[in-house]
């Protein structure tokens, strides 16, 4: 695929880091949205998953005010300002966040851990865009996104690679308080309870008609292949999986 730089009329330092980074006018993206400020697993009624598109700055991919890549109907749904072009004040464009680094364009703390996604990134360094633990989730958007290990798949060791943690929204670095499956349906404890099913018992558990383990509600494929997943194969050839958290009024995702 033909990769074109959709902040090509930027300085050349931004046009190097795009390329860095793989961006490209249309490039697919799931984005994760909490609801009013929820937290805890996921459920249909307060974890929702978009499929966005990032756009050229002309807006081709819907009305882009502020000209940073993010349509604004993308950044009302995910809580950043359609009429600034950082909404954070990290340094970082908006698309950029979303598409490149995989941060939270509209936070400039992403992970909360004190330290600025543009401290905690070296934006010019090309291993933060690579994925070597093989999980879904690039080394710098671990880092800075999710504080999980970018170099292991189940950062917090309970059983739950962090990719499928993401999608129940239970906690991935959290070695403290692992999560349960007792009775091995591939879905947590805590996240068969959010949804009024019983985790003891192994026919009782939240709709996956492709069995792959991801409930239905956060799923875009039903051939149980990740490759058929926007963000999880090949509509997204710089790696497996790219998934970043979005929030609604500015809520915690």
């Amino acid at each position: 695929m033909e990769r074109v730089v959709a902040l090509a009329d930027l300085d050349p330092a931004w046009v190097q880091r795009s390329w860095n980074a793989s961006l490209y006018e249309g490039k697919p993206m799931i984005v994760r949205v909490r609801v009013d400020g929820a937290t805890g697993p996921g459920t249909e009624e307060n974890a929702l998953f978009l499929v966005t598109r990032l756009g050229d700055r002309s807006g081709s991919q819907g009305a882009d005010g502020d000209r940073d890549g993010l349509s604004d109907e993308v950044e009302l749904a995910i809580g950043s300002d359609p009429d600034a072009f950082d909404s954070d004040g990290d340094t970082i464009p908006d698309g950029f966040e979303l598409y490149g680094t995989l941060t939270r364009p509209e936070l400039a703390d992403s992970d909360g851990d004190g330290t600025p996604d543009n401290v905690e990134l070296d934006i010019d360094d090309v291993s933060i865009y690579s994925d070597d633990d093989g999980d879904g989730f690039l080394n710098g958007q671990e880092v800075a996104s999710f504080n999980t290990n970018p170099n292991a798949i189940d950062s917090d060791g309970d059983g739950f690679g962090d990719d499928f943690e993401y999608f129940f929204c239970t906690e991935m670095n959290d070695p403290a308080h692992p999560d349960t499956d007792s009775d091995d349906d591939g879905q947590p404890d805590l996240f068969e309870m959010a949804n009024g099913f019983d985790p003891h018992d192994e026919s009782s558990h939240v709709a996956d008609n492709d069995g792959d383990a991801l409930p239905d509600f956060a799923d875009y494929d039903d051939d149980s292949a990740w490759a058929a997943v926007p963000g999880h194969g090949d509509a997204v050839p710089a790696g497996p999986a790219h998934c970043v958290t979005g929030s609604i009024g500015g809520q915690n995702a």
